[in-house]
């Protein structure tokens, strides 16, 4: 590969996926040396995030560490290049995942037999499908995994409601494809007022509220990120389902997700139906968001994933 002029902490960094020029924030540690050795994470956000947010900081513990650890920002999301702003795309993200762990394996002080895959949210259904094929992952981890999205869209709104929905964003496909105009609408359905949830609401939309849409993650502290997303994307891939293949699982795998979490049934079940060697962690009182930047909550997460590392990694 290219020489790099690397430093301890964050770097930014580009690779080449499908064409297209991929941005990602390479942290190394205070004590980095080039001509070392280091065990890696390639690590993928949740849905709709820049690399500024959850990313940064898991970067920064697992760097403090020792750990060389990388996360992409996926095509048409904040430095990375792609037309359609803040689109998620499957396709794109699953190959910028493949060819991301090509690139981190370019580097020469990556140890290529001491790599680990670690999702969070949605990342989590992206790296368990990278995870059940490509065996350069030695290691998967899943952090409040978002495993099986048709479920989760049935369980959050009526079977009418889904298809309601589902039928708008179908002809906002339409729209786009005979006009080339993208339009755009809140991730969360504009269901929150200028005052914020309602009393009545679930947790996991109060929680969302305070991460997304205050001070703590929203685009005021991260101005690359946006909650407005283009019309016919759904706010995740239904097609997407984890649990399937999670008897054909083969890799060593960590799950952790928060006692009151809302997405905490489905690591559950990924976990109950993969294969072993296997962990599952259960942080007490930790909905799904306080996993993304929480300390009190996060560093028991990290803590556990640098034991698994070590033990299957070794």
């Amino acid at each position: 590969m290219t020489e790099l002029n690397l430093k301890p902490g964050k770097n930014t960094l580009f690779y080449q996926s499908n064409g297209a020029k991929i941005a990602g924030d390479l942290y190394l540690p205070e004590d980095f040396d080039a001509s070392s050795s280091y065990p890696a994470i390639f690590f993928a956000r949740p849905l709709s995030q820049v690399k500024e947010q959850a990313s940064a900081v898991y970067g920064k513990k697992f760097a403090a560490l020792g750990y060389v650890f990388f996360a992409f920002e996926p095509y048409n999301y904040g430095d990375s290049e792609g037309p359609i702003r803040n689109y998620e795309s499957t396709e794109h993200i699953l190959l910028n995942i493949s060819d991301g762990i090509s690139f981190l394996r370019t580097m020469p002080f990556v140890n290529r037999d001491k790599l680990a895959g670690v999702g969070l949210c949605m990342g989590s259904m992206y790296m368990t499908y990278t995870g059940v094929s490509d065996k350069r992952l030695k290691v998967v981890v899943t952090i409040s995994g978002y495993l099986n999205n048709a479920s989760f869209l049935y369980n959050m709104m009526s079977k009418e409601q889904a298809l309601q929905l589902l039928n708008m964003q179908a002809e906002e496909k339409q729209k786009y494809y005979e006009t080339g105009e993208v339009h755009r609408a809140d991730i969360m359905g504009g269901i929150f007022s200028e005052e914020g949830p309602t009393e009545e609401m679930p947790k996991f939309f109060k929680d969302a509220y305070s991460y997304y849409f205050t001070k703590r993650a929203g685009k005021e502290t991260y101005p690359a990120y946006s909650n407005m997303i283009p019309t016919f994307q759904p706010q995740a891939d239904i097609r997407l389902n984890a649990i399937g293949f999670a008897p054909y699982f083969n890799t060593p795998y960590l799950g952790i997700r928060g006692s009151v979490a809302m997405t905490g049934p489905m690591t559950n079940e990924f976990y109950d139906k993969c294969t072993n060697p296997k962990e599952l962690l259960v942080v007490e009182n930790a909905g799904h968001f306080d996993l993304y930047d929480i300390d009190e909550y996060v560093d028991q997460a990290i803590n556990k994933i640098n034991d698994f590392l070590n033990t299957h990694l070794s």
